[in-house]
């Protein structure tokens, strides 16, 4: 799009000069960042592993039993982990150093892919717990009559526990990776709200100046005291630059009568 011919395409916020001490500290926090970010997937891509075994333990464990220890939350749980750990893993082997624009896109995209996972699997971790606690508490009653658990009393409780015990770690990884996102955001360049209202407030200034300037330049010179005189740049002729303005139709119509 253009206006007067500022080209307003996009409108797309300006990209950040850093200077080359600002491009040095950044490539180290984020060299230091991304192994860490690679050290939390190792170890969520481990507890998602156990959680998972423990949760066909439960399932495959749980003839007579009921609702919530048939639901298999423990494999569910794991696998959205495991998902998001592989996304980390891919973010641990990636450039930092951003030699090419591909390299910066696919990094940043894989650091948000893997903090979207990470606040995803909040509610899955928090269901595991809940509905492991729930089977845990019904089994260590031991009682024949309850439909909730199976006969496998102490096999029960023990899978349970190590669920239980394996969310909450995994809860903390998630956690971490949130919190990580949040406080490192800047060493791959992520803008805040503020940061990003306050480059679009730039941007909006710098073309409203452009487009001021060109109007400026563009408007018609005022010459006082010259009625019935036309300025232009044409050939001879009405319209040159000392000419008078042709006569209009009655004018020369009554004027040849009156000679």
């Amino acid at each position: 799009m253009h206006i007067s011919g500022v080209d307003l395409r996009g409108c797309q916020f300006p990209q950040q000069q850093l200077t080359p001490e600002e491009e040095a500290r950044f490539l180290a926090l984020r060299i230091n960042v991304v192994k860490k970010y690679k050290i939390i997937a190792m170890a969520m891509a481990g507890g998602a592993v156990l959680l998972i075994i423990t949760g066909i333990v439960i399932v495959s464990k749980s003839t007579g039993g009921g609702f919530p220890l048939t639901a298999g939350s423990p494999i569910w749980a794991g696998s959205l982990i495991l998902i998001g750990a592989i996304f980390g893993l891919a973010l641990g082997s990636s450039n930092s150093e951003w030699k090419t624009e591909s390299d910066k896109s696919k990094q940043r995209c894989l650091v948000v892919v893997f903090y979207v996972f990470a606040v995803t699997s909040f509610s899955f971790m928090g269901l595991c717990i809940g509905y492991s606690a729930w089977s845990m508490a019904a089994c260590a009653s031991r009682n024949e009559e309850n439909t909730t658990c199976s006969t496998s009393f102490d096999l029960q409780v023990g899978m349970n526990a190590v669920a239980i015990v394996t969310a909450i770690g995994l809860f903390i990884c998630c956690l971490t990776v949130c919190i990580m996102f949040c406080y490192y955001r800047k060493a791959f360049l992520f803008q805040s709200r503020q940061e990003r209202v306050a480059q679009m407030q730039l941007l909006l200034q710098q073309q409203q100046h452009q487009i001021a300037m060109l109007s400026q330049s563009q408007q018609q010179p005022y010459y006082p005291n010259t009625q019935g005189m036309q300025f232009s740049n044409t050939g001879a002729g009405y319209g040159t630059t000392f000419s008078h303005s042709p006569p209009s139709y009655s004018e020369a119509l009554y004027g040849e009568n009156k000679r």
